[in-house]
């Protein structure tokens, strides 16, 4: 029995993807079994003994896997849910370990990954378009964008982003009149992100939020242009009042005033931006004055369809939901409350503008400043590719092409996720509130405590951009192939990481000397406190 050409296709983007992503590893490929692309003492190590401790309590100990005595307690096993497990790799791993050994495994599931996400982008991609070499470019885009290729040297868990598009296709079918199978594969999808990484899993939920939301809700706003209406003066003079106020404060610094023998004070921007920003929304719906309609789907009254979903992810998730409500109910004293003005910071606006900081030729225009922002240099990545941007650019103005709605405001709305609870530009804070201001005290979307990772929606939302003009300039293009041709390679040359540091994966002497010991030893380590002040 032979293969289909459809068949053939798919294999043939599939390993074009692998190689691209040997090649944007390199030199990792050539030294697969010694070194590392993010340093043992990190992250890295953590996922790399994620991988051998999965298939050690299996094998050596016959155990449940997601509890171990190999780290911090002789008496009592320490349970795993809670911990960045990244299941889905450990079981991808299980019988390749013994062939390739912990590092080769690590260093093969790492450069799958990027392939795996950057095909999963191309599935919804060419189903929304049909176009298979802008699709490609959108798989490009997407799984091997600044985002990823930061991550590849220390987040391995982000790097298996494959269920977000997926999850996305399936909303596609959904909306499109799917069955009940299709539901309980979006359900699958769910667990398959959660134990990717649980980030994925509230993002999942948050696109579902807004396919939900898009669908049902139209809105229009009036054709003719803004009126003077009767009682908008009274917004007027509160917003001059309050751009006089937040004036004063700049120059002067703030101070206190009583107001009917109440001591106000004010030394920060926060509130006062906040009420104007407010202030300003409500005036332009008075000018705008939309209209919101409301269209529910057939498909949202299916309750067969909720009841296949959760039942497949319940099912998926089963081994985890008695140890993570038992881990819960342990680490709950250890919860800190999400505060207004102390919460993780998002991307800088600057950053998603700036040139890839991984870039060998133009990297160091912006990395040494990305690297300077809080939560560190890989936290801070998730620069939008200049040549997305010209060909968005150059098919709006040349070709006259209108993008959907939806991508666009998909891209609009996590890209003001991503941005944190307020809008930074240059490390300077402007004190504008963004939707993550709130939404990081609804309890499953708070639990995506760090916005910045929201850099992989914005990817996704920009690298499906990418495929929706390139598709639409291809068909009014007199070489659409010579386009293609070109957009690609000057894509992937902007998108290359290079060059790529490895760090050694050979264990010192003294690990592989407590390795070898027979007995059943801890090791427990002392911080002295000379150079970490531990």
């Amino acid at each position: 029995m032979t293969a289909s050409p459809a068949a053939w296709r798919h294999l043939l983007v599939l390993l074009a993807y692998v190689a691209l992503g040997a090649a944007f590893a390199w030199p990792l490929p050539a030294q697969m079994t010694t070194a590392l692309p993010g340093q043992p003492s990190g992250d890295t190590g953590v996922y790399v003994w994620n991988l051998w401790v999965f298939r050690h309590e299996l094998v050596e100990h016959q155990r449940f896997p997601f509890f171990t005595f190999e780290i911090l307690t002789l008496a009592s096993p320490t349970p795993l849910t809670l911990h960045n497990y990244t299941t889905v790799a450990d079981l991808a791993a299980f019988f390749v370990l013994p062939i390739a050994g912990v590092v080769g495994t690590y260093n093969g599931l790492l450069i799958l990954s990027c392939a795996a996400s950057a095909y999963a982008m191309f599935l919804l991609a060419r189903r929304r378009t049909g176009d298979d070499a802008a699709a490609w470019l959108a798989g490009v885009a997407f799984g091997f964008s600044p985002f990823m290729m930061a991550r590849f040297g220390e987040h391995f868990s982000l790097v298996q982003a494959a269920p977000l598009p997926i999850f996305a296709l399936l909303l596609l079918r959904l909306y499109q009149g799917g069955s009940w199978r299709v539901a309980a594969a979006a359900g699958l999808v769910v667990a398959w992100a959660y134990l990717s990484d649980p980030y994925y899993a509230v993002y999942c939920m948050l696109m579902l939020l807004f396919f939900a939301a898009y669908s049902a809700v139209t809105l229009r706003v009036r054709e003719e242009g803004p009126r003077w209406t009767r009682g908008t003066w009274v917004l007027d003079l509160a917003i001059l009042c309050l751009g006089g106020l937040i004036a004063g404060i700049l120059i002067r610094g703030g101070g206190r005033v009583d107001v009917f023998g109440l001591r106000v004070s004010m030394r920060s921007l926060y509130t006062p931006v906040l009420a104007l920003t407010v202030l300003i929304l409500l005036r332009a719906l008075f000018a705008l004055r939309p209209r919101l309609r409301w269209h529910i789907p057939p498909v949202f009254f299916n309750w067969r369809m909720y009841f296949a979903a959760a039942v497949a992810a319940l099912v998926a998730m089963a081994p985890l939901i008695y140890t993570a409500v038992q881990a819960s109910s342990e680490a709950a004293s250890l919860r800190a409350p999400v505060l207004w003005r102390s919460s993780a910071r998002g991307l800088d606006l600057l950053a998603l503008l700036a040139p890839n900081p991984l870039h060998p030729w133009f990297g160091g225009v912006s990395a040494g400043w990305i690297a300077s922002l809080p939560e560190g240099f890989v936290e801070n990545v998730a620069s939008v590719p200049w040549t997305i941007l010209a060909v968005l650019a150059a098919g709006a103005a040349i070709y006259k092409v209108r993008l959907p709605w939806p991508w666009m405001i998909w891209t609009g709305c996590f890209t003001l996720l991503a941005l944190g609870p307020f809008i930074h530009v240059a490390g300077l804070n402007t004190y504008i509130p963004t939707p993550w201001t709130l939404l990081r005290y609804v309890p499953i979307a708070g639990a995506a405590r760090m916005p910045t990772r929201f850099g992989v929606l914005v990817a996704m939302g920009f690298a499906m951009l990418l495929c929706l003009m390139l598709a639409e300039v291809r068909k009014r293009s007199r070489r659409p192939a010579l386009l293609t041709a070109v957009v690609g390679a000057v894509l992937i040359v902007e998108l290359l990481p290079a060059p790529r540091t490895l760090y050694s994966a050979v264990p010192p002497a003294v690990v592989r000397t407590i390795a070898e010991d027979p007995r059943p030893l801890r090791v427990l380590n002392l911080p002295f406190g000379v150079r970490d002040g531990l």
